[in-house]
């Protein structure tokens, strides 16, 4: 097989116990990774698939993981490096996508779905992108190179998001 994106790369995935995340793994571990962690919140089929993926060929940990606590969506980023001793690349698959209309959201289902989808996010690329410069290795690409504008893009681009689902929602009810 010819090199890959992924070959001989350490990459992190999070949501990776299921879905999307889990075939990115799959991908990674078939494209020769040297390493891979995946992480999510069930243990036993973290553990499970850890093994598989391991048994093809890719050395693979499971490092469970609370996307809505902060500690531990850089204790991932850690965990991976002090196994691995470096860090390639990051995946940010993980999201929930607990369905509802405007009137039925609570606040807290609001903050829930902002810290796995938003803040985490920003967590584990913040943590990587520090390691990475200290061990001078790795890649990180991203749309927003400054970081003032990655705060406001994050930000506008939600409330723009935000407003454009709820027009389309409420368009039928002549709102």
């Amino acid at each position: 097989m010819r090199n890959s994106l992924y070959s001989g790369k350490v990459v992190v995935i999070t949501g990776s116990t299921q879905g999307l995340g889990e075939a990115v793994a799959r991908k990674m571990v078939a494209e020769k990774a040297a390493g891979v962690s995946i992480s999510g919140r069930n243990v036993e089929r973290g553990k499970a698939l850890a093994e598989e993926l391991t048994g093809l060929g890719t050395p693979t940990i499971f490092v469970r993981t609370e996307l809505e606590n902060p500690d531990e969506c850089r204790n991932l980023i850690r965990q991976s490096v002090e196994h691995f001793g470096r860090l390639d690349g990051l995946v940010n698959s993980a999201g929930i996508t607990t369905r509802g209309t405007l009137e039925e959201s609570s606040v807290e289902l609001w903050d829930q779905h902002m810290a796995v989808n938003a803040r985490a996010p920003f967590l584990t690329m913040q943590e990587a992108v520090i390691i990475m410069q200290k061990l001078r290795m790795g890649r990180f690409d991203c749309q927003y190179h400054h970081q003032i504008r990655t705060r406001r893009a994050t930000v506008f681009d939600s409330i723009f998001v935000l407003k454009r689902s709820i027009g389309n929602a409420y368009k039928k009810r002549g709102i």
